[in-house]
């Protein structure tokens, strides 16, 4: 991934940086020896509000595609089970096949990591909670007594246990999302460079700085007109599905 950034004052990024936003605009200039064409920290936008705009585009693009290039935490998430009525019904067919009853979560967890703040507990009859974080398994069905076990790509968490027999509210659970096995794609790069690029063009202090108080209105919606088809051919290429037009009526 492309990773953040060298300023002591600048926040964490992981789909392009300030540099990749100023490449975009067309910024840098290497006869420019004041950096007046540089995001820094007396900058218009400053590096800072640079890279806060970065990271809600990097939160947009992450729901609209439903996966995530870059690691998330979810913090004492409360849960119900979703298979929970096969126990109710007394039949338990699904539970043995599947290796317990299974609690959805987003998809792409991280493997387990305890030491990383990942956490898990299951509620007792007395509304309180009992943590069996470190009987957890790695992955695969239960074979050998494990409380839990994950299906990491399908964000699946199965619980195979007699301890718990709520249904609602059933475990409380941090853990880490996004893909760790593939890198932030260039295209994402790219799209997150023009989403942030976009914004700033859009800023008044865009036309001081760019304008030196000429009309650079045609310029400005010729470029956001260009960056707007690319940035479309990119969210089209990359969402999984797109909306459903029904011809009944």
């Amino acid at each position: 991934m492309n990773s953040a950034l060298s300023d002591s004052d600048s926040l964490p990024t992981s789909y392009c940086t300030p540099e990749d936003v100023e490449e975009t605009i067309d910024y840098p200039d290497k006869y420019d020896g004041f950096d007046r064409f540089r995001f820094t920290d007396v900058s218009h936008p400053s590096r800072r509000q640079v890279c806060r705009m970065i990271r809600s585009n990097e939160d947009v693009i992450d729901r609209r595609m439903r996966r995530s290039w870059r690691e998330n935490r979810v913090k004492d998430q409360v849960l119900s089970i979703n298979t929970y009525w096969h126990d109710e019904n007394a039949w338990r067919t699904d539970y043995y096949l599947q290796g317990g009853d299974y609690i959805q979560l987003r998809k792409d967890v991280r493997p387990w990591d305890p030491s990383k703040g990942d956490k898990l507990e299951l509620r007792t009859f007395n509304h309180g909670w009992v943590d069996v974080t470190d009987i957890v398994r790695d992955e695969g069905r239960n074979k050998d007594g494990r409380v839990a076990w994950f299906d990491y790509p399908y964000g699946k968490l199965y619980i195979r246990t007699r301890w718990m027999m709520q249904k609602y509210n059933a475990v409380r659970i941090s853990y880490r999302y996004g893909s760790d096995i593939e890198e932030c794609p260039d295209a994402i790069n790219r799209l997150c460079s023009l989403m942030t690029a976009s914004q700033i063009i859009n800023m008044q202090m865009f036309n001081i700085k760019m304008g030196m108080g000429g009309d650079i209105t045609s310029i400005k919606e010729a470029m956001l007109s260009a960056w707007q088809e690319e940035m479309n051919s990119i969210w089209s290429s990359y969402q999984r599905s797109g909306s459903v037009h029904s011809m009944l009526r």
